[in-house]
């Protein structure tokens, strides 16, 4: 005897059919797939002001930071080159 499973995820709905022995994991992975379909609901996602605003500032924030590394950079090479050739 197969039991009929059928849930819904958010994106596409999915029919299963089990075998006795195989319901409990298929349970609980229907469960699963359906707490997640949940927490998706409760997310606040972002305008695309917001998201476009979000990308410039860590784009500037990846390069000064760059910027920041290669003076470091250039100043010890400086540094160790004036102590290597003493």
């Amino acid at each position: 005897m197969a039991n009929y499973l059928l849930f819904f995820t958010g994106w596409k709905e999915f029919g299963i059919i089990m075998d006795e022995q195989k319901v409990g994991a298929k349970t609980k992975i229907a469960g699963f797939l359906h707490d997640v379909n949940n927490e998706f609901r409760k997310i606040s996602w972002p305008t695309r002001k917001e998201l476009v605003g979000s990308t410039w500032l860590v784009g500037i924030v990846i390069l000064l930071l760059g910027g920041f590394v290669f003076i470091c950079d250039q100043v010890l090479l400086q540094l160790l080159d004036w102590v290597t050739r003493r």
